[in-house]
């Protein structure tokens, strides 16, 4: 059975509460390979499909929200698989979250939207740390009909809304789709615009920001492979510094077990920089 997987999110702030909600998506019934030459599920950047235009409010999304769940309800009522329930929201919805789709919640699908909107980056933000975003026209069956295909990387939030309003304003009833996206390294850039922007306090409880020299922990020989979390069977790792410590004391204490357990791992002290473009 065919159901969509959210990845990643990463909603675009226009204007004071005007957003555009990105998400990393795609089905589960469909392969790609991966910037690391693997097979995986297929996935890429778009605006969820949640209301009447492009460009909504919170209050718009969390509307939508709500309608959502009283479509997905009503859907199901009589149904012989029983009763719609919203700790099942994710099975009766046909949506994923990450690798979970039996215990997507609504709350969790709410949150998709309450978070994205808390954690929203401007087009400037998200230019400083290398991601661009994209408006694009495209046509299944090619309606130009002697009109212009349109490519533009938009360089301020005023010109995300502007510009892709006009392109909508000139393909209008014409078949042409318009596209909005992030560049091709965006996947990867992503996480890291969150550490920048968003720092997190980890085990120890401290908040690291971007003026503190950290600890990190790093796979020996893998010059960009960093420790994530350590699973039952085998291990999570990312392509930017994940678990960072401010002493170098905690940092050891949640290495050392794992090196004696096989793991090869070592410590890499990462001096604090000042926001800068990822190149």
């Amino acid at each position: 059975m065919s159901y969509e997987i959210i990845y990643d999110k990463q909603f675009v702030k226009v204007k004071d509460n005007l957003f555009l909600p990105m998400v990393l998506s795609g089905s589960n019934n469909c392969t790609e390979f991966s910037f690391m030459g693997r097979e995986r599920r297929a996935r890429g950047w778009y605006p969820l499909n949640v209301g009447d235009g492009m460009f909504l409010t919170k209050e718009e999304m969390l509307a939508h929200c709500e309608e959502e769940r009283e479509r997905v309800r009503k859907s199901y009522e009589g149904s012989k698989f029983g009763a719609y329930t919203d700790n099942c929201f994710g099975n009766w919805s046909g949506l994923a979250i990450g690798n979970t789709r039996n215990k997507v919640t609504y709350g969790m699908y709410k949150g998709i939207f309450t978070t994205g909107c808390r954690k929203a980056l401007t087009v400037e933000q998200l230019a400083a740390v290398g991601i661009g975003v994209e408006i694009h026209s495209y046509s299944y069956k090619d309606e130009y009909k002697g009109l212009e295909e349109k490519y533009c990387v938009v360089t301020t939030s005023d010109e995300l809304f502007s510009i892709y309003n006009e392109f909508k304003e000139y393909y209008k009833g014409s078949g042409v789709s318009v596209h909005i996206g992030f560049g091709n390294d965006a996947e990867r850039r992503v996480p890291k615009a969150r550490k920048l922007y968003f720092p997190i306090k980890k085990h120890t409880g401290e908040l690291i920001t971007n003026d503190d020299d950290y600890w990190t922990i790093k796979f020996i020989g893998e010059s960009e492979k960093y420790l994530a979390k350590k699973r039952k069977h085998g291990y999570q790792y990312a392509y930017y510094p994940y678990l960072k410590y401010l002493n170098k004391k905690d940092a050891l204490k949640r290495m050392n077990p794992l090196i004696k357990k096989g793991m090869e791992l070592e410590l890499e002290f990462v001096k604090a920089k000042k926001l800068k473009p990822i190149l």
